[in-house]
């Protein structure tokens, strides 16, 4: 891991960047950049994959330490293979665990399960049948109301008051996991 003190280094942070991103060639480095700037908590995927994180110094040092455990465990699941990704949130299945950004996110095993379908499927529209079928595999008929209900769950538990809702539904269809809206 590669920890940048950004109030140090000015307007060459995003150069500096560039330079780790063409010198670490795929290895999935994760970068934390510690800023001076109130409320930053961001987490993005950079070009190779890599995920980069922005927290602010005035954090204080267990949020600090808690960035860098969450940064490395989800490098550690990207490099075995199987954590999956889409804008900053992160979903690892071997340890069941998810985050958004910096926080932990607590989701009951239908919410994984549909949180994990939507993550494997980004940027597409996911019918009902579908999310009953990936969420509910053993059962037989899940209704239209039983998903909407679920997938509400799932909304709160990745949103908070200040991040962008994820999950957008398309009336008379069903949802997708999406940063676009219409």
């Amino acid at each position: 891991m590669i920890t940048l003190d950004c109030s140090s280094l000015g307007s060459t942070t995003a150069d500096i960047l560039r330079h780790i991103r063409r010198q670490r060639a795929g290895a999935r480095i994760p970068v934390l950049l510690l800023t001076e700037r109130q409320g930053d908590t961001v987490s993005s995927v950079s070009a190779d994959g890599a995920l980069d994180h922005y927290l602010s110094k005035s954090a204080g040092p267990q949020a600090i330490a808690a960035a860098v455990r969450r940064a490395l465990r989800a490098a550690a699941a990207a490099w075995e293979g199987g954590a999956l990704n889409y804008a900053n949130v992160v979903l690892d299945p071997v340890s069941h665990s998810v985050c958004r950004g910096d926080r932990d996110v607590r989701l009951t095993p239908t919410e994984f399960r549909l949180l994990q379908y939507f993550l494997a499927n980004p940027e597409r529209v996911c019918t009902r049948d579908e999310l009953a079928e990936a969420a509910w595999p053993k059962k037989g008929s899940v209704g239209g109301r039983t998903i909407d209900v679920h997938v509400g769950r799932l909304r709160r538990a990745l949103c908070t008051t200040e991040e962008q809702n994820l999950i957008r539904t398309v009336h008379s269809i069903g949802y997708a996991l999406s940063t676009k809206r219409e």
